[in-house]
């Protein structure tokens, strides 16, 4: 099968790499990189509930016995 471009092979996947380099950088940049105002922040505990399943601070716990209401194993 004869290549199209009569690029070594080696440089062909070199230039496919740095094009999915520079591909996935304009993605983080365009996407990720930052919030779209700065008044869009998310407390560090509502993260960690959400990623962590740990309870918020405000949220109180049962102390009765027997009540499974906040239980995690059954």
């Amino acid at each position: 099968m004869k290549r199209r471009t009569g690029l070594p092979l080696w440089m062909e996947i070199t230039i496919m790499l740095l094009i999915k380099c520079l591909l996935l950088y304009g993605a983080w940049r365009l996407w990720f990189s930052a919030p779209l105002a700065k008044k869009m922040t998310v407390p560090d505990a509502a993260i960690s509930q959400q990623l962590l399943g740990q309870p918020a601070a405000t949220e109180t716990r049962s102390t009765v016995p027997g009540d499974n209401t906040n239980a995690t194993r059954r």
